[in-house]
């Protein structure tokens, strides 16, 4: 059967690197997604296979391939195909060794290539543990999906699962969200474009992150994150309910005041009156009914650019990082490769708010799925991701350990956490007096450190007494 094509689109400009980055980088996976989800109980295959078939039919971004000739295009066919192998490790007595063929099954499948000209861009493993233990492991190219649509498909695909497992007649309703996104996207291309080069007119320079790190680094030709590294920061409940009692009355969002405080660190450090964060947006706040709940790669990195030279306090700075953040996700479908100053990146950290909307829980004989492992990478030296729990917040720092050491990774995550509490504590206070410093720091920096009161021989040089310094050293 021809496999006839329905639409076809420019490619957003996260899939036109990506595309760009599996051509010119052919032994690399930075861009390969996996996620290993175990089913606690007894999974029929073959009805599971069907709700994944069903699930390519409702969502146009799973019969999508590409094709680069003249430009990136994406290219949505009518039909896509479930590509899956099925392994029984059932007989495996020892959980080791079935584990340690999970993980050769991981990393074999990272390294298979996909052919970015065909559908679907995603493969399945299902292995067989034991009659009511089966891990799926899904597979795709991060260039037709992200953790949002990941969720909103899994979802999917256990209801489709359960009225199949019921019997019933399943009735498809493709995702028209995502065709009208992409319409109102190619229409608006030009508007967006002048909003950007207003936007990128008023960058007076781009932070240097050198003080942040260890060692030195070629930023211009930073490429990957040669030893992944991570620091954690738990917020935990006292101090959780304390921020999101403080954002209620302030009226704004948590993602706000992290998004202040790591805006702040890289301020100090930089020396600049502006700082410039590369800032992970969802890309679902267009004008289209049904974005949220359709599937495909809507994120975009776009850079948040935070002006420091006013005098303002705190409160009025986490107002402009919202009014911001508010303006940046209206303007969201952006050229990132267009988004550069001089010829060279804006931005070289990286701030990511996993703010997902969470698999409800399944009523009744519905599957109930534990998400085991998402593995991504990270190309920036820096990349802070938070995540929300019901009374926690995790803040995670991600880090090439090449270019920083585990020290000063640490201590950077102390100043976020002093940070945050002052921000909490004192949100009328100007924010240029805010100190990366605790009390006892602050005084052995300030007070100790300066304490250069000395008394000295009035009658000779400072010439003289240096030489007479170096005499008594004893190498000297």
């Amino acid at each position: 059967m021809k496999n006839k094509i329905t639409n076809i689109y420019p490619a957003n400009s996260l899939q036109q690197g990506f595309i760009y980055h599996a051509l010119t980088q052919q032994d690399d996976d930075t861009y390969i997604l996996q996620q290993v989800f175990d089913y606690h109980e007894e999974l029929k295959v073959d009805l599971y296979l069907k709700a994944w078939e069903l699930c390519i039919a409702q969502y146009p971004i799973l019969r999508t391939a590409f094709n680069w000739k003249e430009q990136v295009v994406q290219i949505i066919y009518q039909y896509g195909r479930v590509e899956f192998e099925i392994t029984d490790l059932s007989n495996f007595s020892d959980q080791q060794a079935r584990e340690f063929r999970i993980k050769t099954i991981l990393k074999t499948e990272r390294k298979k290539k996909f052919d970015l000209s065909k559908p679907s861009l995603f493969r399945l493993q299902i292995i067989k543990q034991s009659e009511n233990w089966y891990t799926v492991v899904k597979t795709e190219h991060h260039v037709i999906a992200e953790g949002w649509s990941a969720l909103v498909l899994l979802q999917r695909l256990h209801q489709y699962y359960q009225l199949l497992l019921l019997g019933k007649n399943v009735p498809v309703y493709e995702d028209r969200a995502y065709i009208k996104s992409q319409e109102y996207i190619s229409a608006n291309r030009s508007r967006l474009a002048v909003y950007w080069k207003n936007k990128i007119a008023e960058v007076e320079s781009i932070n240097d992150i050198s003080a942040l790190l260890n060692k030195p680094i070629d930023i211009e030709n930073y490429k990957w994150v040669a030893r992944p590294a991570t620091q954690l920061l738990i917020i935990n409940y006292d101090l959780y309910d304390k921020l999101k009692s403080f954002c209620q009355r302030e009226a704004i969002t948590i993602n706000v005041v992290i998004q202040f405080v790591w805006h702040k660190l890289l301020q100090v450090y930089s020396g600049n009156y502006q700082s410039i964060v590369g800032t992970v947006v969802s890309g679902r706040d267009l004008p289209i009914e049904g974005i949220e709940e359709s599937v495909g790669l809507y994120i975009n990195t776009l850079p948040l650019i935070l002006n420091w030279s006013n005098n303002g306090t705190i409160r009025y700075q986490l107002g402009e990082l919202h009014r911001l953040l508010s303006e940046l996700n209206r303007h969201s479908f952006a050229d990132i490769v267009r988004l550069q100053k001089n010829g060279k990146q804006l931005f070289h950290s990286l701030l990511i708010f996993e703010n997902y909307p969470w698999l409800r829980k399944e009523n009744g004989d519905g599957l109930r799925v534990v998400i085991r492992e998402v593995a991504d990478k990270v190309d920036y030296p820096f990349g802070v991701f938070v995540y929300q729990h019901v009374d926690s917040l995790t803040i995670k720092l991600r880090y090439d350990g090449y270019y920083l050491n585990e020290e000063k990774a640490r201590a950077h995550m102390g100043m976020l956490d002093l940070l945050l509490k002052e921000v909490l504590a004192h949100p009328e206070k100007p924010h240029c007096e805010l100190s990366l410093l605790h009390g006892d720091e602050y005084n052995r920096v300030v007070y100790d450190w300066n304490a250069t009161d000395r008394e000295y021989e009035r009658s000779a040089t400072i010439c003289e007494l240096f030489e007479r310094q170096v005499e008594r050293t004893p190498d000297g």
